[in-house]
């Protein structure tokens, strides 16, 4: 339980840390929200300060400029400097009234102002636009006010620096029995000589109702208190009477020194706590002071305040029960882990050291697990893909149950749905003498598939499998290209010709067509074996096309006439005749056109057939030299690998047993019958070539020689002489179609005429040699195709 605890406990504490994330940046966002209202709340009250200071002042502006207007005129300058420069110097009541009507109309209407009058400090006189009196008549009669005495009134209008200065609001009597007006006094001193007293001074009373009706306007909406002193820290006006009396005293200085400090500050009055906000002057150096209730000030934050403590209490409340929700449902499935662990292991609480320990401990024995059972299936690999491409070439396997999945398992992959198979079997492995037999055809069968598969696979893809000691196959998958099998044979052949130059090792080689789809394996492995064993026509070391041997010719070379020929060759050992009837039979058959596999194997039955017909009728009269009792022509024919082989070992009998049956004809009249034969075979071409000729050749008779010749050869010397010079006829035919007129054979082979020839040769032939000249040419341009097919083969 308390293992579990923790593990919940970890995950419930992990999402709380995730859930303070936003709290956290809430609560910057809250203060940067705050700062910013606050400051908006700040320059709003700086805003209005700045409004009422640049109104104040450009109502003060216009004071100034009245002053300038009244102080710079000619007339009163004047007075001023004869009062300067004549001691005890009166104006007359001209000049006095000059000055006056000078004030009666000032040139500036400014709202502030109440009224104003002149001060002339050496004859003690006040001027106003329609009196002129001395200062004490004028206090006691004109302006009297409240809170300062007589004394400190002169004293302040008659200064001796000549500044500007301003007076505290105060309630100004006026005419004695007229209703109080509270005004500030402005003191404009008469400009003088540099280090000189002023003269007098302007006078301005300014209205404090007109300044507060202003101030007032703008601050309605922030329920706010107002204050302006001058430079020096004098309380001029209060925006009420209870504020002038709260500030009295030290109230101002420690507004004074709030200012100097900087920023906005808080101020405590009577246990209220005022944002206090402050603006001084450039020109009339007045320092206005705003006071705002902090609650009021504050209420928009505090709106926002409430708004954001709320959200994030909802937050924290409802992020906190998601936590626990989330870790509860995470949790789940770790318990339900654990608690299969548990039980499969029989493990027991505490005996392990924490749930996700348990589960990391087990995964990692699972992944050994697994890593071994993959090793062992890699190594198991080979041997699986192998039998799977053994039953798919044979067409053991059903398509629909192969997958991809299934494929890849045993390291096959597919591209496409074309494929091909290729049968190559080394006929020889001589090149490595030095090794024993199997090691030797390993090291062969190696050799074949790394270098087929290297420039196989540079196009396609390809698998190999071993079918015998000297035989392999590829199953080629082809790529989707319209020149895929032309791109196979050229890759083949590259690979049979690299083997034969580098390692000397000769190869036979059956390609099938290219069929779709994996249940045609069986049919391409069919035709690649069916290729393949067609090398018994075409000889070991070649490349064989399933789709060559296709359209080989149903027909077979063999006539009856050919085999007779043959027949007497043998029987009276005449091997020259019997070696140019094999290899033209060969020739027919094999280069002249192309006969299926098939057709070959019967072609060389029936020449054993033959073969057996000569031995069985000379095996009684002739011995082979040292084989008399071993010597078994149809077993040294059966044990040859290719139809070549065959023939060459026919021709092999054939001379053995025509040997034999010259010795067996050692009388001097068969001696004389050969060389006459022979005597035939070198001068058929003569014209002159008779009986005749040939017993004065032979020093013999004619009647003789006829006999001789009949005796030994079996057949009349006419009829030989008859015979060759129609064979050869028949070559020139087949040599050379269309080159030689028939009038040029006939005197080639010993005729007169044509007319002769063609007598002679229907005779023998049954055919006239026009009609065999086109049955020849016919033959020819039939096979043409597979004479080059032939060609490409060997």
């Amino acid at each position: 339980m308390y293992r579990r605890m923790n593990l919940f406990l970890a995950l419930f504490l992990a999402f709380t840390l995730v859930l303070l994330f936003p709290v956290f940046i809430h609560t910057a966002l809250y203060q940067s929200m705050y700062s910013i209202i606050k400051g908006d709340a700040v320059r709003s009250n700086q805003s209005m300060l700045f409004q009422i200071n640049h109104l104040l002042d450009s109502r003060l502006r216009e004071v100034e400029q009245m002053a300038a207007q009244l102080s710079y005129h000619p007339k009163l300058r004047q007075m001023l400097e004869r009062n300067g420069s004549i001691e005890e110097w009166v104006p007359t009541y001209e000049q006095y009234t000059e000055i006056m009507n000078l004030m009666v109309q000032p040139t500036v209407k400014n709202e502030l102002l109440y009224d104003y009058y002149m001060y002339f400090r050496q004859q003690g006189a006040i001027l106003t636009p329609y009196t002129k009196t001395d200062p004490t008549s004028f206090y006691a009669n004109y302006y009297a006010y409240q809170n300062l005495e007589q004394s400190a009134w002169l004293k302040a209008i008659s200064g001796d620096v000549p500044e500007p200065g301003f007076l505290q609001a105060a309630e100004l009597r006026s005419n004695a029995g007229a209703r109080a007006e509270r005004v500030l006094t402005y003191i404009l001193p008469f400009p003088s000589d540099a280090g000189e007293p002023s003269l007098g001074a302007l006078v301005f009373l300014i209205q404090e109702k007109q300044i507060l009706s202003l101030i007032e306007h703008l601050l309605t909406s922030s329920k706010g208190q107002f204050l302006i002193t001058d430079r020096n820290g004098t309380m001029l006006t209060t925006s009420s009477e209870e504020l002038r009396r709260q500030l009295a005293g030290s109230g101002v200085h420690k507004l004074r020194e709030m200012q100097n400090a900087g920023g906005d500050s808080v101020y405590s009055l009577n246990g209220e706590e005022w944002m206090m906000s402050s603006v001084e002057s450039t020109e009339s150096g007045w320092v206005y002071y705003s006071l705002v209730p902090k609650s009021v000030f504050m209420s928009k934050l505090n709106k926002v305040q409430i708004w954001a403590l709320s959200l994030l209490f909802f937050c924290l409340f409802f992020g906190v029960i998601g936590a626990y929700m989330f870790a509860k449902l995470f949790y789940k499935p770790v318990r339900k882990l654990v608690r299969y662990i548990q039980n499969t292991h029989n493990l027991k609480r505490g005996e392990y050291r924490g749930e996700y320990r348990l589960i990391e401990e087990t995964m990692l024995k699972s992944w050994d697990m697994e890593q071994q059972l993959k090793s062992a299936l890699s190594r198991q690999t080979p041997a699986i893909q192998a039998n799977l491409l053994n039953r798919l070439i044979k067409g053991l396997v059903e398509p629909g149950s192969l997958t991809a999945e299934a494929l890849a398992v045993s390291g096959i992959r597919f591209e496409t749905d074309r494929y091909a198979v290729v049968v190559m079997e080394a006929d020889d492995s001589s090149t490595f003498t030095e090794m024993e037999p199997e090691h030797r055809w390993a090291i062969a069968r190696g050799i074949l598939l790394e270098v087929s598969l290297d420039l196989v696979n540079r196009h396609h893809t390809a698998y190999a499998l071993e079918l015998d000691r000297n035989r392999l196959a590829l199953l080629v998958n082809l790529a989707a290209v319209p020149d895929a099998m032309e791109l196979l044979e050229t890759a083949i052949g590259q690979a049979r010709s690299v083997i034969e130059e580098q390692y000397g090792i000769y190869s036979s080689i059956g390609v099938s067509e290219a069929r779709e789809g994996l249940q045609e394996l069986g049919t391409c492995y069919g035709q690649a074996m069916l290729a393949l064993e067609y090398r018994i026509v075409t000889g070991n070391g070649c490349m064989i096309r399933y789709a060559d041997i296709m359209s080989a010719d149903p027909r077979y070379f063999y006539p009856i006439e050919v085999e007779l020929q043959l027949m007497n060759a043998i029987k009276t050992g005449d091997f020259a005749t019997a070696d140019r009837l094999l290899d033209h039979i060969h020739t027919m058959n094999f280069q002249s056109r192309s006969i299926s596999l098939e057709l070959g194997k019967c072609l060389y039955f029936n020449m054993l057939g033959t073969l057996l017909k000569i031995w069985n009728d000379l095996s009684g009269r002739i011995a082979i030299e040292g084989q008399s009792s071993t010597f078994d022509p149809v077993k040294q024919v059966q044990e040859c690998q290719t139809l070549l082989d065959m023939h060459e070992e026919m021709k092999a009998i054939y001379r053995l047993i025509c040997t034999a049956v010259s010795e067996a004809q050692q009388e001097p009249g068969s001696k004389v019958a050969d060389e006459m034969a022979r005597y035939i075979d070198s001068h058929y071409g003569d014209h002159a070539l008779s009986l005749n000729s040939i017993a004065e050749a032979f020093r013999l008779t004619p009647q003789y020689t006829s006999h001789l010749f009949k005796k030994w050869k079996g057949q009349n010397l006419a009829d030989y002489m008859a015979r060759v010079r129609v064979e050869q006829t028949k070559r020139l035919l087949q040599e050379d179609a269309d080159g030689l007129t028939l009038s040029q054979i006939a005197d080639s082979v010993g005729y007169a005429s044509d007319a002769a020839l063609i007598r002679v040769f229907k005779k023998y032939e049954s055919v006239t040699p026009g009609r065999y000249r086109e049955q020849t040419k016919g033959d020819v341009e039939l096979f043409s195709g597979i004479r080059e097919s032939g060609q490409v083969l060997r």
